[in-house]
């Protein structure tokens, strides 16, 4: 939660991060970043591999650990790309084989030098190391995975992103605090997950 209202503070006020309207009017975080207008931004492998073609050589950047407080354990949100099998499904066997090659070491390792997706195999993960810069400091996605929490998919899993864009709307307006945010928010998805 305080690091829900030091994210709002940042921007409503000390006025170091973008309002909402600058971010539309800019075009968002990233190309924001791209255009030299914003210092610093949160995002993901696949948003690194966008800013090596727009950017070029006109300055330097990287990627680097989410900031946290001292003393404090940092937390990121895993996010991963997930194959399944249905099992009514006709061809169960053509899907194993598909999924069984999409998690090979050869296509893993695919992933890692097109930096688009952290591969799923940890066997993988330290080639992500020799993907040309920038950024140079691409393993801070591998790193990341040593203190990240997996996104719990359920199916209410579109309403709850709902429920909490909306209640967190306010929050980074400056017109809530994220504690009462968070205080009304919490029985809508408790309400949410007990209805499935």
């Amino acid at each position: 939660m305080a690091g829900l209202q030091f994210l709002s503070d940042l921007r409503n006020r000390y006025q170091v991060a973008p309002t909402q309207q600058v971010l539309d009017k800019g075009g968002g975080s990233q190309k924001m970043f791209q255009q030299g207008k914003m210092a610093m931004y949160i995002d993901g492998p696949w948003s690194a591999a966008g800013n090596k073609p727009a950017i070029q050589n006109r300055f330097e950047w990287d990627v680097a650990p989410l900031p946290h407080e001292p003393n404090t354990q940092p937390g990121e949100t895993a996010i991963s790309n997930c194959l399944t099998i249905l099992s009514g499904g006709k061809h169960k066997d053509d899907a194993w084989r598909v999924v069984k090659h999409w998690i090979s070491p050869q296509v893993q390792e695919l992933h890692a030098i097109v930096p688009d997706e952290t591969p799923s195999r940890r066997s993988s993960l330290p080639i992500i190391n020799k993907v040309p810069p920038p950024p140079k400091n691409m393993s801070v996605f591998v790193d990341g995975f040593a203190h990240s929490i997996s996104i719990i998919h359920t199916p209410v899993y579109d309403e709850m992103q709902k429920e909490i864009l909306d209640a967190l709307a306010p929050v980074w307006d400056g017109k809530q605090t994220a504690q009462d945010a968070i205080v009304s928010l919490t029985p809508k998805i408790n309400s949410l997950l007990q209805s499935k």
